[in-house]
């Protein structure tokens, strides 16, 4: 039986129940090979239990439907939307509109577009295994019978051509013999005729949904009989000018602020739950009043509901339970639903009245009447009239199962031990990884063609998207680029990338400066998130960074939403190690690439490196390039430290973050700029090497320090100004941004202990300001070759102790 008893009957968490079911049989064994399989109902669970088990296993698949056609009950209505998530709200996958499923995958909207769209996808599988996959429409089963370890089937179905059928009806007998028997019939039918004399249309008709047909009337009347969610829905529907399904769910979920009463919310929710254990009523009503509407009212959804009344409106809600609501619907339903409870008590425009009990009853029209009415009832003692009758009282699954009598004796009974025992996941069930990877496997092996929305999406050039929020103590990744793929983004001719971050940056931690160096350096890459949250932050590290020059800020737009599949779960440090280790490894990756051009060939394309050099000064840089292109590759410390202090000058573990956003290829010409120099200057001190500990980001032997810096600005000044006032704490400081030293009057940063005749070692303390930069006289240096660049550094060096010797003295 796949879910035709339980309470949460959706069009996706019918097909998650069918996916874990057959996927469960094929795990126990159940599903053999060559087994036969009779699946009663070609509704949302069973086309999904169908292409699985005909794709699990070596099986033959029996589907039968008694309409024409597959997915019937969803092909003629418009007016109502399937949404495969947001029935989870205020949980943080509730908002992404893809089912995410691996078979029979769809993106939320009509019911029947998405039910033309699953009906195409179902028949490409039944193309894919003809001879695993039978579909019988007409079919009708009249009875199940045990027949030696079988079940024997009793049909009745339509006739072919040239058949002609002997029965009253006009039906053909027919039968069949399977082994395994999968009822399907779902959502079932709803009775056409629930109070004699009142027609009730389904819910799945567009004549269903509470219509305009009452313009004119002062003080439209209507009955809604039943609380589940289809209840709730049509009850906002009636209560609506212009009900918009898909309107209503966004004025909600999107409203700003909406995450203050998440919490709340879901604390009410587990108590509810917790009383449907113990037996107890819970009043929702009044938890709501207490708990959320103050919060409801200062964000005004209260008021803005009571704008979206029909005028005059007069609603009446009939229940089997005193309780106006229950946990085994929406929550967003329930919220909605409150909504316009106590949005009719504004202003006196509109009513809302509730009576529950059994004893519903049509009745005679009073005498004489207070008010014009088309039908009349009574209820708990107390008359009334309406004009409209709504009873979503769920479908007639009591008929549905008649057939099947003898083969479901207990099953009642053994349902309720197994809702009770798994609690909120029987309501909301979820496919197992398990499950998704055997499915997504063999949607592989038969070369499956994907969803109808993923074929739409990529014909119309939509931007990939992931999503990144906190949940609970962890950091969610989830859509569609995982972190340690998200470097991709740097290549030319990727696609566009939608960043969506529902939360602030604090509540990301470490991984926000992460997600800015990313998009900050993607071609097309946009933050989606609130403005007043991001704008300042993204800004801080980018248009208004004190390191660097000419960075744009990323757009940054609002309502993110949706893209919740394919979730990653790590802390925000590991996440944005990740990050930040894939991304400096793309940076050195393409630093080789330019380096090894220039060292190889001599060929410098664009001017990066920005020097010439003689074949013998290129031949031992490409040496020493190799070692520490192997030091940087094994080392990740390593290359993030280098890198960073490359970026920018200043050497602060709690600025970290702000140099690494900077890393990317918006720098890349300047970071490989300075490599390729550090490696000029490598070659004359051939002991120099990438250093992972303050001071600086170089070694020279074992007591000297120096730093390779290309930073454009320090503390927002620009580095030819401020290159001699900073701190440095390095012996020899290499400014490749600059093409000449800068002036200095005092370079001493401390007294020297000893001065006389004696040449100070440059890793004497304090001795910092021996300043390289890319200058005419280092240009002639690396144009004439190996000897000449070690000549150069020898000059530096001296004039640099010479200058000390006569500051001192």
């Amino acid at each position: 039986m796949i879910g035709a008893f339980d309470s949460r009957i959706t069009f996706y968490s019918q097909q998650v129940r069918a996916l874990s079911i057959v996927h469960a049989l094929k795990a126990t064994g159940v599903l053999n090979d060559g087994v036969h399989v009779a699946v009663v109902g070609a509704g949302a669970a069973g086309v999904t239990a169908a292409a699985a088990a005909a794709l699990l296993g070596n099986v033959h698949v029996h589907l039968y439907e008694r309409e024409d056609d597959v997915l019937p009950m969803q092909r003629a209505t418009s007016r109502r939307r399937l949404d495969p998530h947001i029935y989870g709200w205020p949980n943080v996958t509730s908002d992404d509109s893809i089912a995410d499923l691996p078979l029979l995958d769809w993106k939320s909207g009509p019911a029947r577009d998405v039910r033309n769209d699953v009906a195409d996808e179902f028949a490409a599988i039944k193309q894919a295994v003809p001879h695993r996959l039978n579909v019988y429409t007409q079919n009708n089963i009249r009875d199940v019978r045990p027949v030696g370890g079988r079940l024997e089937l009793d049909i009745r179905r339509a006739p072919r051509v040239g058949e002609i059928s002997r029965d009253i009806d006009g039906q053909i007998q027919d039968g069949n013999v399977v082994d395994l028997l999968l009822l399907a019939f779902g959502f079932g039918l709803e009775a056409g005729e629930v109070f004699p004399g009142v027609p009730n249309t389904s819910y799945w008709l567009d004549g269903g949904v509470p219509g305009p047909q009452f313009e004119g009337n002062a003080t439209p009347r209507f009955l809604v009989s039943g609380n589940g969610d289809g209840g709730l829905i049509d009850l906002v529907a009636a209560a609506s000018a212009n009900f918009d399904h898909a309107g209503t769910i966004e004025a909600i979920v999107n409203q700003p602020d909406i995450d203050s009463i998440t919490s709340e919310l879901l604390a009410i929710d587990h108590e509810a739950l917790a009383a449907l254990r113990e037996g107890r009523g819970f009043d929702f009503i009044g938890e709501y009043d207490a708990r959320i509407r103050p919060d409801l009212e200062r964000m005004g959804l209260i008021a803005r509901m009571a704008g979206r009344l029909r005028r005059g409106v007069r609603l009446t809600l009939q229940t089997l339970k005193p309780e106006v609501f229950s946990i085994e619907t929406a929550t967003l339903n329930r919220v909605a639903a409150y909504l316009v409870i106590r949005a009719c008590a504004l202003g006196g425009q509109a009513e809302f009245r509730h009576f529950h009990g059994a004893d519903i009853a049509k009745c005679d029209a009073p005498s004489p009447l207070p008010y014009p009415a088309l039908y009349w009832f009574t209820c708990s003692g107390q008359r009334f009239g309406v004009d409209k009758v709504i009873v979503r009282r769920g479908p007639d699954r009591i008929t549905a199962r008649v057939p099947f009598a003898n083969v479901l004796a207990g099953y009642e009974d053994a349902h309720k031990d197994w809702s009770a025992l798994h609690g909120t996941d029987a309501i909301v069930p979820r496919l197992g990884a398990a499950a998704r990877a055997a499915l997504k496997a063999k949607a592989r092996e038969f070369l499956i063609p994907a969803a109808k929305h993923s074929v739409r999406h990529r014909r119309q050039h939509e931007p990939n998207a992931v999503r990144i929020q906190r949940d609970e103590a962890m950091i969610r990744w989830s859509g569609d680029v995982a972190p340690a793929e998200v470097t991709q983004l740097w290549d030319s001719g990727q696609n566009e990338l939608e960043v969506l971050v529902p939360g602030s940056p604090d509540s990301l931690g470490p991984v926000a400066a992460a997600l800015v160096r990313l998009v900050l350096h993607a071609r097309n890459a946009s933050f989606v998130g609130d403005p007043t949250d991001w704008k300042a932050f993204v800004e801080k590290w980018t248009s208004k960074s004190t390191h660097a020059e000419n960075l744009s800020s990323p757009p940054i737009r609002p309502n993110p939403s949706g893209v919740t599949r394919d979730p990653t779960l790590a802390t925000s440090d590991d996440i944005a190690l990740s990050l930040h280790k894939g991304m400096s490894r793309w940076l050195l990756g393409q630093m080789n690439v330019t380096i090894e051009k220039f060292v190889s060939l001599g060929r410098d394309d664009s001017y990066t490196v920005g020097f010439v050099a003689a074949p013998d000064l290129r031949s031992a840089m490409r040496t020493i390039w190799h070692v520490w292109r192997g030091q940087f590759e094994a080392d990740d410390a390593l290359l993030d430290r280098f890198l960073r202090l490359v970026i920018c000058a200043e050497d602060d573990d709690a600025r970290q973050d702000e140099a690494r956003v900077l890393l990317g290829p918006n720098r890349l010409s300047v970071v490989t700029r300075a490599v390729a120099a550090a490696l000029a200057i490598a070659a004359a001190w051939q002991d120099t090497a990438p250093r992972n500990s303050r001071p600086g980001n170089l070694s020279r032997g074992l007591d000297a320090f120096g730093h390779a810096c290309g930073a454009e600005r320090i503390g927002g000044r620009p580095m030819s100004i401020a290159a001699v006032s900073f701190m440095w704490n390095t012996d020899f400081v290499l400014l490749s941004h600059l093409t000449a030293p800068p002036t200095v009057e005092f370079l001493a940063q401390s007294s020297l202990a000893e001065v006389g005749d004696k040449q100070p070692r440059l890793s004497q303390p304090g001795n910092g300001g021996m300043f390289m930069a890319l200058d005419s006289a280092f240009h002639s240096a690396t144009e004439a070759g190996l000897a000449a660049m070690t000549e150069f550094v020898k000059s530096v060096e001296h004039r640099h102790f010479e200058r000390l010797r006569a500051e001192v003295a």
